[in-house]
Protein backbone atom coordinates (compact mmCIF):
# COMPACT_ATOMS: atom_id res chain seq x y z
CA UNK A 1 0.00 0.00 0.00
CA UNK A 2 1.41 3.40 -0.96
CA UNK A 3 0.83 6.54 1.09
CA UNK A 4 -0.50 9.65 -0.66
CA UNK A 5 -4.05 10.20 0.57
CA UNK A 6 -6.04 8.77 3.47
CA UNK A 7 -9.02 7.64 1.45
CA UNK A 8 -10.95 4.39 1.13
CA UNK A 9 -10.53 1.22 3.06
CA UNK A 10 -11.03 -1.74 0.72
CA UNK A 11 -10.18 -2.53 -2.90
CA UNK A 12 -13.03 -3.34 -5.25
CA UNK A 13 -14.18 -2.35 -8.75
CA UNK A 14 -15.55 1.18 -8.93
CA UNK A 15 -19.33 1.23 -8.86
CA UNK A 16 -19.73 -2.46 -8.09
CA UNK A 17 -22.65 -3.12 -5.73
CA UNK A 18 -21.01 -6.30 -4.44
CA UNK A 19 -18.96 -5.21 -1.45
CA UNK A 20 -16.94 -7.67 0.57
CA UNK A 21 -18.64 -9.24 3.58
CA UNK A 22 -16.36 -7.38 5.98
CA UNK A 23 -16.33 -3.64 5.22
CA UNK A 24 -13.22 -3.14 7.35
CA UNK A 25 -11.10 -5.96 6.00
CA UNK A 26 -7.50 -4.77 6.01
CA UNK A 27 -8.22 -1.95 8.44
CA UNK A 28 -5.51 -2.88 10.93
CA UNK A 29 -2.71 -2.75 8.37
CA UNK A 30 -4.11 0.42 6.86
CA UNK A 31 -4.36 2.32 10.16
CA UNK A 32 -0.98 1.12 11.36
CA UNK A 33 0.72 2.29 8.16
CA UNK A 34 -1.10 5.63 8.29
CA UNK A 35 -0.06 6.19 11.90
CA UNK A 36 3.58 5.70 10.97
CA UNK A 37 3.24 8.15 8.08
CA UNK A 38 1.49 10.75 10.22
CA UNK A 39 3.70 10.14 13.27
CA UNK A 40 0.77 9.33 15.57
CA UNK A 41 1.94 7.24 18.57
CA UNK A 42 -1.45 5.80 19.54
CA UNK A 43 -5.05 5.61 18.38
CA UNK A 44 -8.30 3.90 19.27
CA UNK A 45 -11.32 3.47 17.01
CA UNK A 46 -14.96 2.46 17.42
CA UNK A 47 -17.69 2.04 14.81
CA UNK A 48 -21.42 1.53 15.36
CA UNK A 49 -23.98 0.53 12.74
CA UNK A 50 -27.70 -0.16 13.06
CA UNK A 51 -27.68 -0.02 16.84
CA UNK A 52 -24.69 -2.30 17.36
CA UNK A 53 -20.99 -1.86 18.00
CA UNK A 54 -19.33 -3.46 14.97
CA UNK A 55 -15.70 -2.63 15.72
CA UNK A 56 -13.46 -1.45 18.56
CA UNK A 57 -9.70 -1.47 18.13
CA UNK A 58 -6.56 0.03 19.64
CA UNK A 59 -3.32 0.76 17.84
CA UNK A 60 0.13 1.91 18.88
CA UNK A 61 1.23 3.02 22.32
CA UNK A 62 0.13 5.44 25.02
CA UNK A 63 3.52 7.19 25.07
CA UNK A 64 6.00 7.44 22.25
CA UNK A 65 9.11 6.47 24.20
CA UNK A 66 7.99 3.91 26.79
CA UNK A 67 4.20 3.61 26.62
CA UNK A 68 1.78 0.74 26.98
CA UNK A 69 -0.27 -0.77 24.17
CA UNK A 70 -3.42 1.18 23.29
CA UNK A 71 -6.71 -0.70 23.66
CA UNK A 72 -10.40 0.34 23.35
CA UNK A 73 -10.20 1.00 27.12
CA UNK A 74 -7.33 3.50 26.84
CA UNK A 75 -8.28 6.98 28.08
CA UNK A 76 -7.78 9.86 25.63
CA UNK A 77 -8.58 13.58 25.89
CA UNK A 78 -11.72 14.52 23.95
CA UNK A 79 -10.91 18.25 23.83
CA UNK A 80 -13.70 20.08 21.98
CA UNK A 81 -15.86 16.98 21.61
CA UNK A 82 -16.78 17.99 25.17
CA UNK A 83 -19.01 20.62 23.56
CA UNK A 84 -21.28 17.87 22.26
CA UNK A 85 -21.87 16.71 25.82
CA UNK A 86 -22.54 20.24 27.05
CA UNK A 87 -25.07 20.84 24.27
CA UNK A 88 -26.73 17.50 25.03
CA UNK A 89 -27.03 18.47 28.69
CA UNK A 90 -28.89 21.59 27.62
CA UNK A 91 -31.07 19.45 25.37
CA UNK A 92 -32.10 17.40 28.42
CA UNK A 93 -33.00 20.60 30.28
CA UNK A 94 -34.95 21.91 27.29
CA UNK A 95 -37.06 18.75 27.27
CA UNK A 96 -37.68 19.23 30.99
CA UNK A 97 -38.89 22.79 30.37
CA UNK A 98 -36.13 24.34 32.47
CA UNK A 99 -34.37 26.01 29.55
CA UNK A 100 -35.38 27.23 26.09
CA UNK A 101 -33.01 27.32 23.14
CA UNK A 102 -34.05 30.91 22.47
CA UNK A 103 -33.81 32.02 26.09
CA UNK A 104 -31.58 35.06 26.55
CA UNK A 105 -28.52 34.05 28.51
CA UNK A 106 -29.23 36.81 31.06
CA UNK A 107 -32.48 35.04 31.95
CA UNK A 108 -30.40 32.30 33.58
CA UNK A 109 -27.24 34.29 34.35
CA UNK A 110 -28.44 37.78 35.35
CA UNK A 111 -24.94 38.98 36.16
CA UNK A 112 -23.44 38.19 32.75
CA UNK A 113 -22.30 41.10 30.60
CA UNK A 114 -21.08 41.19 27.03
CA UNK A 115 -19.17 43.93 25.21
CA UNK A 116 -22.32 45.96 24.53
CA UNK A 117 -25.83 46.23 25.92
CA UNK A 118 -27.47 44.80 22.82
CA UNK A 119 -25.48 41.57 23.02
CA UNK A 120 -26.08 41.39 26.75
CA UNK A 121 -29.85 41.57 26.30
CA UNK A 122 -30.23 39.50 23.12
CA UNK A 123 -27.59 36.73 23.14
CA UNK A 124 -29.44 33.43 23.44
CA UNK A 125 -28.39 29.92 24.35
CA UNK A 126 -28.66 29.09 20.66
CA UNK A 127 -26.16 31.87 19.89
CA UNK A 128 -23.68 30.38 22.35
CA UNK A 129 -23.90 26.86 20.96
CA UNK A 130 -23.60 27.65 17.25
CA UNK A 131 -20.83 30.27 17.56
CA UNK A 132 -22.65 33.33 16.24
CA UNK A 133 -22.02 35.95 18.92
CA UNK A 134 -19.39 37.62 16.75
CA UNK A 135 -16.99 37.95 19.70
CA UNK A 136 -13.26 37.31 19.63
CA UNK A 137 -12.07 34.01 21.03
CA UNK A 138 -9.86 34.82 24.01
CA UNK A 139 -8.52 31.28 24.23
CA UNK A 140 -5.43 32.25 26.19
CA UNK A 141 -7.57 33.13 29.22
CA UNK A 142 -8.55 29.58 30.27
CA UNK A 143 -5.00 28.41 29.62
CA UNK A 144 -3.84 30.65 32.46
CA UNK A 145 -3.98 28.30 35.40
CA UNK A 146 -4.26 31.21 37.83
CA UNK A 147 -7.74 32.18 36.57
CA UNK A 148 -10.82 30.43 37.93
CA UNK A 149 -13.84 29.55 35.82
CA UNK A 150 -15.83 32.18 37.71
CA UNK A 151 -13.28 34.81 36.74
CA UNK A 152 -13.35 33.62 33.12
CA UNK A 153 -17.10 34.20 33.05
CA UNK A 154 -16.69 37.67 34.56
CA UNK A 155 -14.07 38.64 31.98
CA UNK A 156 -16.24 37.68 29.01
CA UNK A 157 -17.47 41.29 29.07
CA UNK A 158 -14.04 42.34 27.77
CA UNK A 159 -14.17 40.20 24.61
CA UNK A 160 -14.35 42.55 21.64
CA UNK A 161 -16.56 42.04 18.58
CA UNK A 162 -14.83 40.85 15.42
CA UNK A 163 -18.12 40.54 13.50
CA UNK A 164 -21.59 41.93 13.84
CA UNK A 165 -23.98 40.07 16.14
CA UNK A 166 -25.19 36.91 14.31
CA UNK A 167 -23.44 38.17 11.19
CA UNK A 168 -20.72 35.53 10.77
CA UNK A 169 -19.60 32.31 12.37
CA UNK A 170 -16.73 32.75 14.84
CA UNK A 171 -15.71 29.73 16.87
CA UNK A 172 -15.64 30.62 20.55
CA UNK A 173 -14.69 28.27 23.37
CA UNK A 174 -15.64 30.75 26.08
CA UNK A 175 -19.28 30.69 25.02
CA UNK A 176 -19.38 27.05 26.08
CA UNK A 177 -18.16 28.08 29.53
CA UNK A 178 -21.33 30.15 29.65
CA UNK A 179 -23.39 27.22 28.36
CA UNK A 180 -22.00 25.04 31.14
CA UNK A 181 -22.93 27.67 33.70
CA UNK A 182 -26.48 27.76 32.31
CA UNK A 183 -26.62 23.97 32.84
CA UNK A 184 -25.58 24.51 36.45
CA UNK A 185 -28.04 27.31 37.20
CA UNK A 186 -31.01 25.66 35.47
CA UNK A 187 -30.44 22.22 37.00
CA UNK A 188 -29.30 23.22 40.49
CA UNK A 189 -26.22 21.01 40.08
CA UNK A 190 -22.83 21.96 38.75
CA UNK A 191 -21.92 21.04 35.19
CA UNK A 192 -19.75 18.09 36.21
CA UNK A 193 -22.37 16.60 38.50
CA UNK A 194 -25.16 17.02 35.96
CA UNK A 195 -23.17 15.32 33.19
CA UNK A 196 -22.20 12.46 35.49
CA UNK A 197 -25.73 11.84 36.76
CA UNK A 198 -27.81 12.51 33.65
CA UNK A 199 -25.53 11.55 30.76
CA UNK A 200 -22.62 9.33 31.76
CA UNK A 201 -24.08 7.07 34.44
CA UNK A 202 -27.24 6.13 32.49
CA UNK A 203 -25.01 4.96 29.63
CA UNK A 204 -22.50 3.19 31.90
CA UNK A 205 -19.72 5.43 30.60
CA UNK A 206 -17.66 4.58 33.66
CA UNK A 207 -14.28 5.49 32.20
CA UNK A 208 -15.35 8.97 31.07
CA UNK A 209 -14.40 11.96 33.20
CA UNK A 210 -15.10 15.67 33.01
CA UNK A 211 -11.47 16.64 33.58
CA UNK A 212 -7.96 15.27 33.16
CA UNK A 213 -7.35 12.08 35.17
CA UNK A 214 -5.55 13.15 38.32
CA UNK A 215 -3.60 9.89 38.57
CA UNK A 216 -2.58 8.76 35.08
CA UNK A 217 -2.38 4.99 34.77
CA UNK A 218 -1.30 2.45 32.18
CA UNK A 219 -4.66 3.13 30.52
CA UNK A 220 -4.01 6.86 30.05
CA UNK A 221 -2.77 8.08 26.67
CA UNK A 222 -0.15 10.80 26.94
CA UNK A 223 -0.71 13.78 24.60
CA UNK A 224 2.06 14.52 22.10
CA UNK A 225 3.02 17.44 19.91
CA UNK A 226 5.17 17.51 16.81
CA UNK A 227 8.34 19.35 17.80
CA UNK A 228 11.14 19.52 15.25
CA UNK A 229 9.32 16.88 13.25
CA UNK A 230 8.98 14.34 16.07
CA UNK A 231 6.06 13.46 18.36
CA UNK A 232 7.14 14.57 21.84
CA UNK A 233 5.14 13.85 25.04
CA UNK A 234 3.41 17.01 26.17
CA UNK A 235 2.09 18.32 29.46
CA UNK A 236 -1.55 19.45 29.65
CA UNK A 237 -2.03 23.13 28.79
CA UNK A 238 -4.68 23.47 31.48
CA UNK A 239 -4.31 22.33 35.08
CA UNK A 240 -5.76 18.88 35.80
CA UNK A 241 -7.68 20.46 38.66
CA UNK A 242 -9.79 22.56 36.27
CA UNK A 243 -12.82 21.57 34.24
CA UNK A 244 -14.07 23.13 31.05
CA UNK A 245 -17.50 22.69 29.44
CA UNK A 246 -15.68 23.56 26.22
CA UNK A 247 -13.00 20.90 26.25
CA UNK A 248 -11.83 19.07 29.39
CA UNK A 249 -13.48 15.64 29.08
CA UNK A 250 -11.57 12.37 28.72
CA UNK A 251 -12.94 9.06 27.50
CA UNK A 252 -12.24 5.76 25.78
CA UNK A 253 -13.28 4.34 22.44
CA UNK A 254 -15.38 1.78 24.32
CA UNK A 255 -17.27 4.50 26.20
CA UNK A 256 -17.57 6.71 23.13
CA UNK A 257 -19.19 3.80 21.28
CA UNK A 258 -21.95 4.06 23.89
CA UNK A 259 -22.20 7.80 23.21
CA UNK A 260 -22.45 7.08 19.48
CA UNK A 261 -25.28 4.62 20.10
CA UNK A 262 -27.09 7.18 22.27
CA UNK A 263 -26.65 9.81 19.56
CA UNK A 264 -28.39 7.53 17.07
CA UNK A 265 -30.89 5.74 19.33
CA UNK A 266 -34.62 5.67 18.62
CA UNK A 267 -37.03 7.11 21.16
CA UNK A 268 -38.05 3.74 22.61
CA UNK A 269 -34.48 2.56 23.09
CA UNK A 270 -33.00 2.46 26.57
CA UNK A 271 -29.94 4.35 25.33
CA UNK A 272 -31.94 7.36 24.14
CA UNK A 273 -31.10 10.46 26.15
CA UNK A 274 -33.07 12.85 23.93
CA UNK A 275 -36.19 12.73 21.83
CA UNK A 276 -35.55 12.35 18.09
CA UNK A 277 -37.01 15.79 17.41
CA UNK A 278 -34.60 17.37 19.90
CA UNK A 279 -31.66 15.60 18.28
CA UNK A 280 -32.80 16.68 14.80
CA UNK A 281 -32.97 20.28 15.95
CA UNK A 282 -29.49 20.08 17.47
CA UNK A 283 -28.17 18.48 14.28
CA UNK A 284 -29.65 21.20 12.07
CA UNK A 285 -27.75 24.21 10.80
CA UNK A 286 -28.37 27.29 12.94
CA UNK A 287 -25.34 29.23 11.69
CA UNK A 288 -24.49 28.73 8.06
CA UNK A 289 -20.96 28.94 6.67
CA UNK A 290 -20.71 29.62 2.91
CA UNK A 291 -19.88 26.41 1.03
CA UNK A 292 -18.47 27.69 -2.25
CA UNK A 293 -15.75 25.12 -2.79
CA UNK A 294 -15.08 23.49 -6.14
CA UNK A 295 -16.38 19.94 -5.92
CA UNK A 296 -14.64 18.77 -9.09
CA UNK A 297 -12.89 15.53 -8.21
CA UNK A 298 -13.24 16.25 -4.50
CA UNK A 299 -15.91 14.27 -2.63
CA UNK A 300 -15.02 16.04 0.62
CA UNK A 301 -16.20 19.47 -0.57
CA UNK A 302 -19.64 20.06 0.90
CA UNK A 303 -22.71 21.50 -0.79
CA UNK A 304 -23.87 22.89 2.56
CA UNK A 305 -22.02 23.45 5.81
CA UNK A 306 -22.73 25.05 9.14
CA UNK A 307 -23.12 24.66 12.86
CA UNK A 308 -25.81 23.12 14.99
CA UNK A 309 -25.74 22.73 18.76
CA UNK A 310 -22.46 20.96 19.52
CA UNK A 311 -22.27 19.65 15.96
CA UNK A 312 -20.76 20.63 12.64
CA UNK A 313 -23.35 19.81 9.98
CA UNK A 314 -22.63 19.18 6.31
CA UNK A 315 -23.37 16.79 3.48
CA UNK A 316 -21.16 13.91 2.44
CA UNK A 317 -21.96 11.62 -0.47
CA UNK A 318 -25.57 12.73 -0.45
CA UNK A 319 -26.14 12.21 3.28
CA UNK A 320 -26.15 14.53 6.24
CA UNK A 321 -23.01 14.19 8.33
CA UNK A 322 -22.80 15.56 11.87
CA UNK A 323 -19.47 15.61 13.65
CA UNK A 324 -17.19 17.38 16.07
CA UNK A 325 -13.45 17.20 16.38
CA UNK A 326 -11.03 17.85 19.18
CA UNK A 327 -7.62 19.51 19.09
CA UNK A 328 -6.23 16.48 20.90
CA UNK A 329 -6.53 14.55 17.64
CA UNK A 330 -10.04 13.21 18.22
CA UNK A 331 -13.02 12.90 15.88
CA UNK A 332 -16.62 11.89 16.56
CA UNK A 333 -19.24 11.61 13.80
CA UNK A 334 -22.71 10.28 13.08
CA UNK A 335 -24.66 9.84 9.87
CA UNK A 336 -28.24 9.61 11.19
CA UNK A 337 -30.03 8.26 8.11
CA UNK A 338 -27.47 5.47 7.79
CA UNK A 339 -27.51 4.78 11.55
CA UNK A 340 -23.75 4.87 11.30
CA UNK A 341 -21.26 6.42 13.71
CA UNK A 342 -17.48 6.49 14.13
CA UNK A 343 -15.05 7.76 16.73
CA UNK A 344 -11.29 8.08 16.35
CA UNK A 345 -9.16 9.05 19.34
CA UNK A 346 -5.42 9.76 19.05
CA UNK A 347 -2.68 11.17 21.24
CA UNK A 348 -1.17 13.65 18.78
CA UNK A 349 -2.42 17.24 19.03
CA UNK A 350 -3.93 18.65 15.83
CA UNK A 351 -3.32 15.56 13.73
CA UNK A 352 -5.63 15.34 10.73
CA UNK A 353 -5.33 11.57 10.58
CA UNK A 354 -8.48 11.28 12.72
CA UNK A 355 -10.51 13.35 10.25
CA UNK A 356 -9.26 11.40 7.27
CA UNK A 357 -10.01 8.08 8.96
CA UNK A 358 -13.51 9.37 9.68
CA UNK A 359 -14.18 9.63 5.95
CA UNK A 360 -12.49 6.29 5.29
CA UNK A 361 -14.65 4.47 7.81
CA UNK A 362 -17.83 6.10 6.55
CA UNK A 363 -16.93 5.22 2.98
CA UNK A 364 -16.45 1.56 3.87
CA UNK A 365 -20.24 1.42 4.34
CA UNK A 366 -21.44 4.18 2.02
CA UNK A 367 -19.82 3.34 -1.29
CA UNK A 368 -17.62 0.35 -0.67
CA UNK A 369 -14.00 0.69 -1.56
CA UNK A 370 -13.09 2.26 -4.85
CA UNK A 371 -10.04 1.21 -6.82
CA UNK A 372 -7.06 3.46 -7.49
CA UNK A 373 -8.96 6.62 -6.58
CA UNK A 374 -6.59 9.58 -6.35
CA UNK A 375 -7.69 13.09 -5.49
CA UNK A 376 -5.23 15.46 -7.08
CA UNK A 377 -3.64 18.20 -5.03
CA UNK A 378 -6.52 18.58 -2.58
CA UNK A 379 -4.33 20.55 -0.23
CA UNK A 380 -2.22 22.36 -2.81
CA UNK A 381 -4.12 25.63 -2.70
CA UNK A 382 -4.98 25.53 1.00
CA UNK A 383 -1.63 26.08 2.63
CA UNK A 384 2.08 25.99 1.92
CA UNK A 385 2.77 23.62 4.76
CA UNK A 386 5.83 22.58 6.70
CA UNK A 387 6.36 20.63 9.87
CA UNK A 388 5.08 22.12 13.09
CA UNK A 389 7.38 24.56 14.78
CA UNK A 390 6.82 24.85 18.51
CA UNK A 391 8.82 27.58 20.22
CA UNK A 392 8.91 29.17 23.64
CA UNK A 393 9.41 32.80 24.42
CA UNK A 394 11.94 34.06 26.94
CA UNK A 395 9.48 33.43 29.77
CA UNK A 396 8.97 29.80 28.81
CA UNK A 397 5.48 30.42 27.43
CA UNK A 398 4.50 28.07 24.62
CA UNK A 399 3.84 30.00 21.43
CA UNK A 400 1.06 28.97 19.12
CA UNK A 401 2.07 26.25 16.68
CA UNK A 402 -0.02 27.73 13.87
CA UNK A 403 2.51 30.53 13.42
CA UNK A 404 4.66 29.58 10.44
CA UNK A 405 8.35 30.37 10.01
CA UNK A 406 9.56 32.14 6.87
CA UNK A 407 9.82 29.83 3.90
CA UNK A 408 13.25 28.66 2.74
CA UNK A 409 12.67 30.56 -0.49
CA UNK A 410 12.55 33.82 1.43
CA UNK A 411 16.29 33.70 2.03
CA UNK A 412 15.74 34.60 5.69
CA UNK A 413 17.40 32.82 8.54
CA UNK A 414 14.41 30.83 9.79
CA UNK A 415 15.36 30.37 13.42
CA UNK A 416 16.53 33.95 13.99
CA UNK A 417 13.77 35.64 12.02
CA UNK A 418 11.04 33.42 13.37
CA UNK A 419 12.13 33.83 16.97
CA UNK A 420 12.33 37.59 16.56
CA UNK A 421 8.82 37.73 15.12
CA UNK A 422 7.10 36.04 18.06
CA UNK A 423 5.49 38.23 20.70
CA UNK A 424 5.73 37.07 24.29
CA UNK A 425 2.30 35.45 24.14
CA UNK A 426 0.46 34.75 20.91
CA UNK A 427 -3.34 34.70 20.93
CA UNK A 428 -5.10 31.77 19.36
CA UNK A 429 -5.64 32.64 15.69
CA UNK A 430 -9.20 33.14 14.59
CA UNK A 431 -10.54 30.06 12.94
CA UNK A 432 -7.91 27.99 14.73
CA UNK A 433 -9.33 24.74 13.46
CA UNK A 434 -6.95 25.41 10.58
CA UNK A 435 -7.42 26.44 7.01
CA UNK A 436 -10.41 24.27 6.26
CA UNK A 437 -12.88 23.98 3.44
CA UNK A 438 -16.22 22.57 4.48
CA UNK A 439 -16.03 18.82 4.36
CA UNK A 440 -12.31 18.61 3.60
CA UNK A 441 -9.74 17.16 5.93
CA UNK A 442 -8.29 20.11 7.82
CA UNK A 443 -4.80 21.11 6.73
CA UNK A 444 -2.70 22.49 9.54
CA UNK A 445 0.83 23.77 9.94
CA UNK A 446 1.95 20.50 11.46
CA UNK A 447 1.05 18.49 8.40
CA UNK A 448 2.48 18.07 4.96
CA UNK A 449 -0.41 18.10 2.49
CA UNK A 450 1.30 15.84 -0.02
CA UNK A 451 1.09 13.01 2.49
CA UNK A 452 -1.98 11.14 1.37
CA UNK A 453 -2.67 7.49 0.88
CA UNK A 454 -3.53 5.84 -2.41
CA UNK A 455 -5.41 2.53 -2.28
CA UNK A 456 -4.82 -0.22 -4.78
CA UNK A 457 -5.99 -3.72 -5.59
CA UNK A 458 -4.48 -6.54 -3.51
CA UNK A 459 -0.92 -7.48 -4.45
CA UNK A 460 -0.66 -4.57 -6.88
Amino acid sequence: MTMRACLLLMPILVGSPLYAADPVEGLDEYVTAAMVQWQVPGASIAIVKDGEVVLMRGYGVTRNDDGHAVTPETIFPLASITKNFTATALGVLVEEGKVGWDDPVVKHLPGIRFSDDYRTQHTTICDLLCHRTGLERGDMLPRRNDVTNEEILRRIRYLQPVHGFREKWEYNNLMYYLAGEVVAKASGRDWEQFLAERLLQPLDMNSTTTRHPESPSNRTAVPHRLIDGKPIPDEPLVSVSKFSPAGSMHSTAADMAKWLLASLASLDHERALLKPETRRLMQSIHMSVPAAWDRTGNPYAARFYGWGFGWRVLDYRGRKLCYHGGSSGAMFAVMPEERLGVVILTNLHWTTLSGMLMYDLLDAWLVGPERDLIYRDLAKDLVAAGLAVVRYDNRGVRCNEMTMPPSPESGQDQDAEFAASIPSVLPEPRGSSGIQAAGTPCVRANQQPDRWTKRRKPNS
